[in-house]
């Protein structure tokens, strides 16, 4: 009875905890706040709440929400020698926040640090919350704390140098005399690890038409498109199938039945190359306001630094598009795997999905990642609410 009361109290406890945590520094409104419709269950019960249920359960984890947890995390030796080893220093962020001249967000507008002679650092696009957050020293270890840097937006075909930014002031909020574009929809890739995901991958063809169809009753988007890339490997060769972004959720469904997963851990997946189809060859919608791209993924793709250039060059040109990369992976992934998946989210300005599992062990690892309190959700509520949350213009 003791160990029941105390349990008991542990539970109540840490959901009061969870829910008097405010969000840090790069959500500086409540704007955001208001666009999750987040159920709350605390770390210690909520898998046991829903086990028995057969729904996936998932956390969403955003680094750049809690970022002195994520800088705390980066200064570890084992998360400096990856940052070494696959040439990313995801740890200098600079942040503009667009609005019009009445303080309605500007989203979807170019955004270009650049150094004082006008060489560009960094690119990407402002969010539904008018919010654009920069990483011009990303292949650099070492933060240049005394540079300053100049902010230049492009939007409805006018430039405007807004300000600059630096170390000691690395938020710039920025007002400019432009008209706000109507929402001009919306458009989502899933890339798919059909190697070692092959459950996660059957549970979201049958629910991708459900969460996609609570999306458009409930979003402001008149268009809703869908694309998918699926990758494997089949008898020692990569294989890569991709489905063009159309409002035929149908054809998805059919990439996803297609594919069989045929486990060969022997060889590499080549995800780089599989990035490079979803985010060059995919045609996005130039003018929409949300863009998101999930990354549904198990296994490091290849050896920490094989390919980290190419690597870092998608990453660069996915949040130059305003591609948000939001990963789906396993609680039982690899450091080298959490790093990386959670370094693309960073950059991009999305956020990270950890979906929980039982497995005792991953060479030795522990099953979860390395992250603070989270909120398990449902994983079609998650995901539906992850989608809003982007897509939602104020």
């Amino acid at each position: 009875m003791r160990k029941l009361y105390f349990r008991s109290l542990f539970v109540l406890l840490a959901f009061l905890c969870i829910a008097c945590t405010e969000e840090e520094e790069t959500r500086p409104t409540d704007l955001e706040n208001r666009a999750k419709r987040e159920i709350i269950f605390s770390r210690a019960d909520s898998l046991t709440q829903h086990s028995t249920t057969g729904v996936p359960i998932a956390a969403e984890w955003n680094d750049l929400a809690h970022w002195d947890f994520w800088t705390a995390l980066l200064q570890k030796q084992d998360w400096t020698a990856r940052q070494t080893s696959w040439k990313l220093f995801p740890a200098e962020k600079y942040i503009l926040v667009l609005t019009d001249l009445t303080g309605n967000r500007i989203w979807d507008a170019q955004v270009t640090i650049e150094d004082l002679q006008g060489n560009t650092l960094a690119e990407g696009r402002t969010d539904n919350f008018g919010k654009c957050i920069l990483f011009p020293s990303l292949a650099y270890k070492t933060i240049r704390k005394t540079v300053e840097y100049q902010v230049k937006v492009i939007y409805d075909e006018q430039i405007y140098y807004v300000g600059k930014v630096s170390s000691q002031n690395p938020v710039l909020y920025k007002k400019i005399n432009a008209t706000r574009k109507q929402s001009n929809g919306m458009d989502i890739v899933f890339v798919v690890d059909a190697n070692h995901m092959d459950a996660e991958t059957d549970y979201l063809k049958e629910e991708l038409p459900n969460i996609l169809k609570q999306v458009k009753s409930e979003s402001d988007h008149q268009s809703v498109r869908v694309g998918g890339v699926v990758y494997q490997r089949q008898s020692k060769t990569d294989m890569i199938y991709s489905f063009p972004l159309n409002s035929d959720v149908k054809k998805m469904e059919d990439l996803l039945s297609w594919q069989q997963s045929t486990v060969d851990t022997e060889f590499p997946e080549t995800l780089t190359e599989t990035l490079s189809k979803a985010v060059l060859s995919q045609k996005w919608n130039q003018k929409a306001s949300a863009r998101l791209l999930f990354l549904l993924m198990d296994a490091s793709s290849q050896q920490a630094g094989k390919n980290s250039n190419r690597l870092q060059q998608m990453i660069k040109t996915a949040a130059k598009k305003g591609i948000r990369i939001i990963p789906i992976t396993s609680s039982h992934i690899d450091l080298d795997t959490e790093f990386m998946v959670r370094s693309m989210a960073v950059t991009t300005n999305g956020t990270s999905v950890f979906i929980q599992n039982h497995q005792p062990s991953f060479n030795g690892r522990p099953t979860e990642p390395t992250i603070g309190e989270f909120r398990a959700e449902p994983l079609p509520s998650l995901l539906t609410r992850i989608i809003l949350q982007y897509s939602h213009v104020q």
